[in-house]
């Protein structure tokens, strides 16, 4: 039995991201970037207007007030994505749209707030001076500049900018495919009527979930009974298809705990079996193919807490650098524990919890239903109580370290009884 951070290490180690490929911009939201990209362009195009109102010459209109405003033709008017070959006139003015370009000789803008036309007169209520309202050709940037570097997660900002400078395709890091494979003789798809000793698929739900949230699409095969063929026939399936295979039961020392041996038979390294947490201690990591192209195999254990939480510890960082995308090590934060908590030493236990803050200081409270069984202490949970490994009793009052279950928990303020919402999602 190993530890929870060479356990980890372990995993990231045999992970690696995936080979890069070119997808149209639209489709790469969240996608990690896997080249540099410089603009084919200047930034903005064109010289154009910031608003609507009229181009001018500034020299002009330097005497225009509401009281004795300055009178101009109307030479043209200019939309949106037209142009005019023509160029001002003294004593004229353009009409102008935002993002129109300014014909030669304009070089302010005055707001259309600040005119009043009649027919093709334009009365020019308000100075302005040289570039005011003007967007010049490359203020922002201009061509060849650098945009966004490799490993950036493409926001959608960062994908208006792509767009802005013309890139239809950009090459990125495709997330993995993954497969989820339940088992268990005893386990029912939530809407069907339960026999007795039957009881009901949360893992494959929740897990789904977890992958969808990180906008990964799941293979989710129907659950496999427990006997040595039904097992091999998912399984293989899932090794064949998947980038990753998470399996879900059956990997503790049980007579019918079979993932294990069956993963073994149809070719998968085992690179460790069990870890010293609470909970999720027997959990199974394997890798299937010659790397570094290896496939990752987990056996997350079968109690939905157990599976919920190995998830996030384990494999959630494993598909994150797989997507090339930055793992980053576990945040914690100090917190006040209200309650005291005993265990016996030799593993480290994440502790559902609620973390609240009154008055500048954070107060963290154990849920109750902490079995690996209960779902309802980690869906009221709002963080995880992290008890060392070595250590048997944590006093009430006690400086305690807790990581969110949802990366923007600790976006709350310290005034009141303020708490995250409780949801299971990224931790760190």
């Amino acid at each position: 039995m190993i530890e929870y951070q060479q356990a980890l290490d372990i995993i990231l180690n045999a992970a690696q991201p995936l080979p890069a490929k070119r997808v149209e911009t639209k489709n790469a939201l969240g996608l990690s970037l896997s080249e540099s990209i410089h603009s084919p362009n200047p930034m903005p195009l064109f010289d154009n207007a910031a608003m609507d109102g009229y181009g001018v010459r500034a020299l002009d209109v330097t005497q225009a007030t509401e009281e004795t405003p300055v009178s101009l033709t109307v030479q043209e008017t200019i939309q949106a994505g037209q142009t005019t070959n023509a160029s001002l006139k003294p004593g004229h003015a353009f009409q102008v749209f935002t993002g129109a370009a300014l014909p030669k000789g304009v070089d302010a803008v005055v707001m259309q707030e600040f005119t009043r036309q009649e027919n093709d007169t334009v009365f020019i209520q308000h100075p302005v001076q040289k570039g005011d309202h003007i967007r010049y050709k490359g203020e922002e940037f201009e061509a060849g500049h650098p945009l966004l570097k490799p490993g950036v997660v493409l926001t959608p900002a960062r994908l208006g900018l792509l767009a802005s400078v013309g890139l239809a395709q950009v090459k990125v890091t495709p997330r993995p495919c993954v497969a989820i494979v339940t088992t268990g003789n005893e386990l029912v798809e939530p809407g069907h009527a339960l026999k007795p000793g039957q009881i009901y698929d949360s893992n494959g739900i929740a897990l789904e979930a977890a992958l969808t949230q990180l906008g990964i699409t799941t293979t989710l095969y129907p659950r496999a009974l427990d006997t040595p063929e039904a097992l091999q026939h998912s399984l293989a399936q899932g090794l064949a298809q998947a980038d990753v295979l998470i399996t879900v039961g059956g990997v503790s020392v049980g007579k019918y705990d079979l993932v294990k041996t069956t993963l073994e038979a149809l070719g998968v390294t085992q690179q460790f079996w069990k870890i010293a947490i609470k909970p999720g201690k027997p959990v199974f990591f394997g890798t299937y193919g010659e790397a570094p192209a290896s496939k990752l195999i987990f056996g997350l254990p079968g109690n939905p807490v157990s599976a919920l939480l190995t998830f996030h510890q384990l494999v959630k960082p494993a598909l994150e650098k797989m997507a090339g995308q930055p793992v980053l090590p576990l945040h914690t934060n100090t917190a006040r524990l209200t309650a005291p908590l005993k265990k016996r030493p030799g593993r480290l236990e994440f502790v559902r919890g609620m973390a609240t803050c009154h008055q500048g200081q954070w107060h963290v409270t154990p849920t109750t239903g902490q079995g690996s069984h209960m779902l309802s202490g980690l869906a009221d949970a709002n963080c995880l109580i992290l008890f060392p490994l070595e250590a048997s009793l944590l006093e009430a009052e006690q400086p305690v370290a807790f990581t969110w279950l949802e990366p923007n928990s600790a976006c709350h303020t310290s005034t009141g009884h303020e708490h995250a919402p409780p949801l299971v999602g990224a931790m760190g």
